[in-house]
């Protein structure tokens, strides 16, 4: 009998609850024990979705920046301008909804990746709507406005702080060896350092597993000590393969 690849390993996941369910039931079946622990919560802009699906037919091009944004306002199925995706997952998500002929870097789910696409190379006189959260990097916006595109952005949901019982986290302190954290995102890991409090020397020693390298490099600069192991992206199936690579206990 084949001895399941994460038994006894304790994986705390930050992902927003309603996202979390798949992978969760894939950890527990492979031997580990989730402690579910959101460090982001989505809450939706009033009136956004339904101005979205209004104004989308107008661009040229189209950018959904997390499987979130396909969640809140998926495009309607008869989009007649390109559509593109940051990431595979963000892809899948729009694939889910309906949606083909999706353009997305197959290396990272950055901004990064995006840019250096083909197809946004010459943008220019076009017209192009990024759908995505508040806040967030402006590199993508700038950069396409630098190649003299038309650019909008449609901001659709807020990410906000959940209230979560820092007890949750106390097998952690007993028995860290066993323990890693997973971050599917730059805005999951900085809540979770404020959410910890005065837990951040102790949590910050533990192993983790990111979504992309731009995750990891956000995750050092917050403090975490050890070097993460970067997935390919953010989704389901690249997350748990990254845990695979995590040594047995």
């Amino acid at each position: 009998m084949t001895t399941p690849t994460l038994k006894d390993r304790i994986v705390i996941v930050t992902r927003p609850a309603h996202q979390a369910t798949a992978f969760c039931s894939d950890v527990e079946a492979a031997g580990g024990k989730v402690i579910g622990f959101p460090s982001i919560e989505i809450q939706v802009s009033a009136g956004a979705a339904e101005a979205l699906l209004v104004e989308i037919a107008e661009y040229d091009y189209v950018i959904y920046i997390s499987p979130n944004a396909v969640a809140v306002a998926p495009p309607p199925k008869t989009l007649s301008g390109k559509l593109f995706a940051v990431g595979t997952a963000t892809a899948k998500a729009l694939q889910a909804a309906g949606q083909k002929n999706i353009i997305a870097p197959e290396s990272e789910a950055t901004s990064e990746a995006l840019l250096a696409l083909p197809e946004l190379q010459n943008v220019k006189g076009q017209t192009i709507l990024i759908v995505s959260g508040a806040g967030g990097r402006n590199l993508l916006a700038e950069t396409l406005r630098a190649r003299e595109a038309y650019v909008q952005k449609a901001e659709i949901y807020r990410r906000a702080i959940p209230k979560n019982d820092t007890q949750l986290l106390d097998p952690v302190l007993v028995t860290p060896k066993k323990a890693v954290i997973t971050f599917t995102s730059g805005d999951a890991a900085r809540n979770f350092v404020s959410m910890i409090g005065t837990l951040a020397p102790a949590l910050q020693q533990l192993p983790i597993v990111t979504g992309s390298i731009r995750i990891a490099e956000i995750c050092a600069e917050l403090g975490f000590q050890q070097t993460a192991i970067a997935a390919k992206d953010p989704g389901d199936i690249s997350m748990f393969a990254a845990l695979q690579k995590l040594p047995r206990n």
